[in-house]
């Protein structure tokens, strides 16, 4: 049975904040914290400090990763862009995985959950290199997101690149939680350099921090 009790502080049993000058200029400055400096400390708590510019694989630690988004390039595809038959709809018009691609996303998956490292969410790019990598990472369920489209090629192949970058930091500033286990993001090369100004070979990426919008790059294993 639940019990309801007073939540009001008791009276303190030494001298009071009226008439002890220190504790009378504590209580004040508490009282002047404004709002959005206690949002910066509680997110902070939740956000442990990374110091280095880079990460290995084993530094993504489910501590290190708290509150930010893991944003990787899909695995090998050979080629370079998309033909000019291409359709979002049908994979056989696409620059898809190769075999190699294949067993690189399916080692990184293998790594992650290996190192007891959850997502709370899974997003990928239409593009079926990207599907194709996030489902052979086996590490949640895969959610398709326009935002993470490649512009590498201008419409109608690829998305207008200046509402998919907006729309991209939109979701990133008000969709993920700092306290909460990290998002996977499986996107473009251009994504990744639009966001961080970095650039990354296939099947590598940033780790991402939403609060400082900070990136640090991700060296993960190499076929």
């Amino acid at each position: 049975r639940t019990q309801l009790t007073d939540a009001s502080p008791s009276r303190p049993s030494g001298p009071s904040v009226r008439t002890d000058p220190m504790r009378r200029a504590r209580a004040q400055h508490s009282r002047a914290i404004p709002s959005a400096a206690l949002a910066a400390i509680l997110v902070a708590a939740c956000l442990p400090e990374v110091v280095v510019s880079a990460l290995e694989l084993a530094d993504l630690t489910p501590a290190v990763m708290l509150g930010h988004v893991l944003v990787l390039r899909h695995a090998l595809a050979p080629g370079g862009g998309d033909p000019a038959n291409f359709d979002i709809d049908d994979c056989s018009t696409q620059r898809n995985l190769g075999p190699d691609g294949r067993t690189q996303a399916s080692h990184l998956g293998s790594d992650l959950r290996h190192m007891g490292v959850n997502f709370s969410r899974v997003l990928s790019s239409p593009w079926c290199r990207c599907i194709d990598t996030a489902a052979l990472m086996d590490v949640g369920t895969v959610q398709k997101a326009t935002f993470l489209g490649s512009f590498y090629q201008a419409p109608p192949i690829g998305v207008p690149k200046d509402s998919a970058v907006a729309a991209l930091r939109s979701y990133l500033s008000s969709q993920v939680d700092p306290c909460a286990a990290p998002q996977l993001f499986v996107a473009h090369s251009v994504t990744v350099q639009a966001l961080s100004g970095k650039t990354v070979d296939s099947g590598q990426g940033i780790l991402y921090n939403p609060v400082t919008e900070e990136s640090r790059l991700v060296s993960t294993s190499q076929i």
